[in-house]
């Protein structure tokens, strides 16, 4: 279940969209995400002492390629496949168009969700000089409740995010999800 909300988290970060400034540096940064189109995420997210890591490769709007160190998994819109240990397997059910569904309701949730965007100080975070914003995450997600607290770094050559760091859960027991981007790397999301 984390990991579909880290995913899920992946998925808004691409896509919120929110009104009035400071927020107008976070609706062009991810705009700017939609105009790449592809796009390399490595997800790192701790909770407590637990570690689980992942990649996802996105072509826009509705190829996907999940890596993690125990399965992998590949969305296309011609169907679903999944690779546990060394083997393929296609899936039964096409998850294709669910993901896709759930992407949308996920972009609507997500400007419903944006609260108290601010400006924090310009560093250079994931390889690249930045602009890091600030902002509070509240609201409903995907029908479940969500709070968090979450900084985003944008390059300031590309105006595209380099890193986004999520925090969410008690003060006993924190879910910190860290994404970094790569806009560089070669995305081609085929069928296995």
């Amino acid at each position: 279940m984390r990991q579909s909300i880290a995913i899920v988290g992946v998925l808004l970060c691409m896509t919120q969209v929110a009104t009035a400034a400071p927020r107008d540096d976070v609706i062009e940064a991810f705009d700017a995400v939609m105009a790449a189109g592809k796009y390399r995420v490595e997800v790192a997210t701790v909770t407590g002492k637990r570690e689980h890591v992942m990649q996802l490769d996105v072509e826009l709007p509705n190829r996907f390629h999940l890596r993690s160190p125990e399965s992998e998994m590949i969305l296309l819109p011609t169907g679903s496949w999944m690779r546990m240990d060394q083997q393929w397997m296609r899936m039964p059910v096409d998850m294709s168009k669910t993901v896709e569904a759930f992407t949308m309701r996920a972009i609507e949730d997500g400007k419903a969700s944006l609260r108290d965007v601010s400006m924090g100080a310009d560093a250079i975070v994931a390889g690249c000089e930045a602009r890091v914003c600030e902002y509070r995450q509240s609201g409903k997600i995907m029908g479940v409740q969500s709070e968090a607290e979450v900084e985003m770094a944008v390059c300031k050559d590309t105006g595209l995010p380099s890193q986004i760091v999520t925090r969410s859960g008690s003060e006993r027991k924190p879910t910190v999800v860290t994404s970094i981007y790569d806009f560089a790397a070669e995305i081609s999301i085929e069928a296995p």
